[in-house]
């Protein structure tokens, strides 16, 4: 839900390249403590050819018939018994897609706020239709993406059961796939990224295999702070981009 967030964003907490992370294994017990920093540029263009092979390692494995990952995944064509069935898996799938193109066409203005001297009365609408707001701005994007999902609706009514199911099938594997990619690369960031000592100088992980091995919710635990560090950065940029 959309909020009118008037707070100052506390600009300290965007200059941490780096952070110490304890960590309790659920698997032995161990409590220990690793240190995390944001990797360079060698290293994150390593990660990202890391994460593309394995994005087209996976992509093959979804191609190729009677595979674990196609049986998993991807329903065959034989499965639909109706072509409205594909449609409705279609829109699932596309979801994320509508959501996106409504947040660049919605166009609801935020409450304009009173003068500070404005009568009482002024300022209690105000205060009430900023209060109002986030439900309006969420009526107003579930009105666009009904609107951008009746338009698929009509392209997607012209197309053949097969048409229908080639898509379906692209559609899963392309979101798969990109999926696979982001997790693989962020796996490899910490992998890069993760230290026994805040000099940054022991490796926390001889090699892939060792942090691969480790409890899959301590590898959970690791990405989500390298990828907290990395909103930081983020967010640091926009900031710039304001002020600069």
């Amino acid at each position: 839900m959309k909020e009118i967030d008037k707070n100052d964003v506390d600009i300290s907490q965007l200059f941490k390249w780096s952070k110490e992370v304890p960590l309790n294994d659920p698997f032995t017990g161990i409590v220990m403590s690793v240190f995390i920093r944001l990797v360079g540029d060698a290293d994150m263009n390593r990660a990202k050819a890391f994460g593309y092979r394995k994005s087209a390692d996976l992509r093959k494995k979804l191609k190729t018939q009677d595979s674990d990952e196609r049986v998993i995944f991807l329903a065959e064509l034989d499965a639909f018994t109706e072509e409205e069935a594909i449609r409705q898996a279609i829109f699932l799938l596309e979801l994320p897609e509508y959501y996106q193109e409504a947040l660049k066409v919605i166009d609801l203005k935020e409450p304009k706020e009173p003068k500070s001297d404005a009568p009482l009365e002024e300022q209690e609408n105000y205060q009430l239709a900023v209060d109002e707001y986030p439900s309006r701005y969420n009526k107003e994007l579930e009105r666009i993406m009904l609107e951008i999902r009746e338009e698929r609706r009509e392209k997607l009514l012209e197309m053949s059961k097969e048409s229908l199911y080639t898509l379906y099938e692209n559609t899963v594997i392309n979101r798969l796939c990109e999926e696979e990619l982001k997790d693989e690369y962020y796996k490899m960031c910490v992998f890069l990224g993760t230290y026994m000592d805040d000099k940054f100088t022991a490796k926390a992980f001889n090699n892939y295999a060792d942090f691969e091995n480790i409890h899959p919710q301590l590898q959970v635990t690791l990405k989500q702070e390298y990828q907290n560090l990395e909103l930081g950065t983020d967010l640091l940029k926009k900031l710039q981009g304001v002020t600069g």
